[in-house]
């Protein structure tokens, strides 16, 4: 057991009292199915969109989980969330970066783009790759909406699909595709406006 996850492990302030618990497999099995797929998308959203940094990063979460005292059932998520935001921490850390990265970290480019997703005003049949900064701020963002409205916006911005490929996959029309994305960047520009707003409040606190 390493550091990080001996760490890991005493998180909670309730460790002291769950140092008598012992994991099972099928309490394990359990815990498991019921959280894997909200931990995969935390941190999905939060180092940049990247899929296959997500899925170790989830593994890595339910080892220093196993490793440790078997929680409390009514602790399971606060204790689960409290090692995926040490894990996170340790991923940005070893990309040279001492925190995950905010709207304000943008440049101006940056900044330009992600306001041409919103108006959905980019040049017709751009390719171009959104920069990691970018990814990581529309995960942020996104990590507030419905499941179905990530799924949309990533599928049109992230995977670069046309509007007639989800037509296809989602078995609707094109317009009614077109209805569903320009209600999906409405709700991730309030989404946006809304985390703007706490970071500047969060600024002012500091001042």
């Amino acid at each position: 057991m390493t550091e990080a996850d001996r760490r890991d492990a005493e998180a909670s302030p309730h460790a002291a009292g769950r140092r008598s618990g012992a994991w099972t497999p099928a309490r394990f099995e359990a815990l498991y199915e019921a959280h894997v797929a909200a931990m995969h998308r935390y941190c999905y959203f939060r180092c940049g969109l990247d899929r296959a940094a997500a899925g170790e990063l989830t593994g890595e979460i339910f080892l220093a989980l196993w490793q440790g005292p078997c929680p409390p059932k009514q602790e399971e998520a606060p204790f689960l969330y409290g090692i995926a935001r040490r894990k996170l921490a340790d991923f940005h850390r070893a990309r040279g970066r001492a925190r995950e990265v905010r709207f304000s970290d943008l440049d101006s480019n940056e900044r330009e783009r992600f306001e041409a997703l919103l108006r959905d005003d980019e040049p017709s049949g751009s390719e171009a790759p959104l920069s990691e900064c970018l990814k990581q701020v529309l995960g942020e963002v996104l990590t507030s909406l419905d499941a179905n409205t990530q799924t949309l916006l990533l599928d049109k911005y992230v995977r670069r699909r046309s509007v007639k490929d989800l037509a296809a996959v989602h078995g609707k029309s094109e317009a009614a595709v077109m209805s569903a994305l320009a209600r999906a960047r409405r709700a991730l520009r309030e989404a946006l406006l809304a985390c703007m707003e706490q970071a500047d409040g969060a600024k002012d606190g500091e001042r």
